[in-house]
């Protein structure tokens, strides 16, 4: 008897542990900084927090409201995100206005990056993800990821993972209905 009691002691001290560790305020839910805050779980918004693109200016995914937006991280030291960028590119030209694009170069030095992009041809879109922030607030595991955003910008899908062209297609047929 005084095991079980003595088990279920040990049980309840640590669910308590969890809820103060672990419970937040549903109401304030805790940020860390300008670190990106979305869980990368379907149905979380996009991250609020601006990034560099590689012009220079300041974005957020706010901007791409109204269209659906494809996020692909990629990085020069990724032989599968540079094999998949023409095929997100072919897409790109194919789609027009329909649905956006966005690369997202991803713990990469600035010129790498820049010349990653010349040499796949990609013309949508790009910015920096210096230290793998945004790619890990959208719970991306490897190189390369792409997320899908629809146009009220909630995260509908994040795939882990190359993808090619048609595989590419079938998912914004399947998400956007293009």
């Amino acid at each position: 008897m005084w095991r079980g009691l003595a088990i279920g002691a040990v049980l309840s001290a640590c669910v308590i542990a969890a809820l103060v560790l672990f419970g937040g305020n549903e109401e304030e839910p805790a940020t860390l900084g300008a670190i990106p805050t979305a869980s990368g779980q379907t149905g979380d918004p996009a991250p609020s927090e601006p990034f560099e693109r590689f012009d220079g200016t300041e974005a957020t995914f706010a901007d791409y409201l109204g269209t659906p937006l494809v996020v692909n991280f990629f990085a020069s030291w990724c032989a599968p995100c540079v094999r998949e960028m023409p095929a997100f590119e072919a897409v790109h030209q194919e789609m027009g206005d329909q649905v956006a694009f966005l690369g997202m170069n991803n713990q990469d030095r600035a010129s790498d990056g820049e010349a990653i992009a010349e040499k796949t041809g990609v013309s949508y879109d790009l910015a920096r993800d210096p230290d793998g922030d945004f790619l890990s607030a959208f719970g991306g595991i490897v190189m390369p990821t792409t997320v899908f955003i629809d146009a009220e910008g909630t995260v509908v899908e994040v795939h882990n993972g190359a993808l090619s062209q048609s595989a590419l297609e079938d998912r914004l047929h399947d998400l956007f209905g293009t």
